[in-house]
C-alpha cells in the first residue's frame, strides 16, 4: 500500500510539473487531471467503510448513481452513431458542415480560422490569408499585441472568416462592415462583393 502511495504521490507530481509548462489553463487539461481522481475516490471507499460504516451506504449509492450516468451516456453515444454507421450514411458532423460551405468559394481564394482548427485549410485545400495563427481571443503573444492582429485581419481581408465556437470575436473588431454573416450556425462570415 505504501509503495502504490509514493508511486500516486510521484505521478502527480509529474501531472502538475506537465499542466503548469504552458503557464496558463485550458479545458482540455481535464484528459490528464481526470485519471488522477482514480485513485483518491478508491482510498477514500476504503476509509469510508473502514471509519464511517454508517455512512458507507451513502458514498456506495453516489458512486452507483454516477456509474449509471456514465454508462447511460456511453450508451448513448452508442445507439446514436452505430446506426448511421451500418447504414453507411454517417451523420454529418459540424466540421464537414464548414469544410462543405469553404469548399463553395473559389479555391484561389483564401479564408482565415480564428480559433484551434487548422483541420479547416487542411480539408479544404484553402491557404490562410495571414501569416499569423489567431489561437484565442486574447491574441497578447504577437508583436504589437491585438492592434498588430486586427490590422493583418483588415490588410489580408480574407474571402470567408471561420469562428470557431468558443473564440470570442468580440474584441477583434475586424471591419465587419465589410463582411457578413453566410452561416449563422456555423459562424462563418463572407466578404462583401
Amino acid at each position: 500500500n505504501f509503495g502504490f502511495n509514493i508511486a500516486y504521490a510521484i505521478y502527480m507530481v509529474v501531472n502538475v510539473a506537465l499542466i503548469s509548462i504552458s503557464g496558463k489553463g485550458f479545458t482540455h487539461y481535464g484528459m490528464i487531471v481526470l485519471p488522477t481522481l482514480i485513485y483518491p475516490l478508491a482510498a477514500s471507499s476504503v476509509v469510508v467503510k473502514k471509519y464511517l460504516k454508517k455512512r458507507a451506504f451513502y458514498f456506495d449509492l453516489i458512486s452507483a448513481i454516477t456509474s449509471i450516468l456514465l454508462f447511460g451516456f456511453i450508451i448513448n453515444n452508442i445507439v446514436t452513431t452505430v446506426p448511421a454507421l451500418i447504414s453507411g450514411n454517417p451523420s454529418e458532423s459540424r466540421n464537414e458542415k464548414i469544410v462543405s460551405v469553404i469548399n463553395t468559394i473559389d479555391p484561389d481564394d483564401r479564408i482565415l480560422v480564428l480559433g484551434y482548427k487548422d483541420y479547416f485549410y487542411v480539408e479544404s485545400d484553402r491557404l490562410a490569408s495571414s501569416k499569423f495563427h489567431y489561437y484565442n481571443s486574447l491574441n497578447d503573444n504577437y508583436p504589437g499585441g491585438l492592434e498588430a492582429v486586427i490590422e493583418d485581419i483588415n490588410m489580408t481581408q480574407p474571402e470567408l472568416v471561420v469562428i470557431v465556437e468558443g473564440f470570442e470575436y468580440d474584441r477583434l473588431n475586424f471591419c465587419f462592415d465589410e463582411y457578413y454573416l453566410m452561416d449563422e450556425e456555423l459562424n462563418i462570415w463572407k466578404l462583401k462583393e
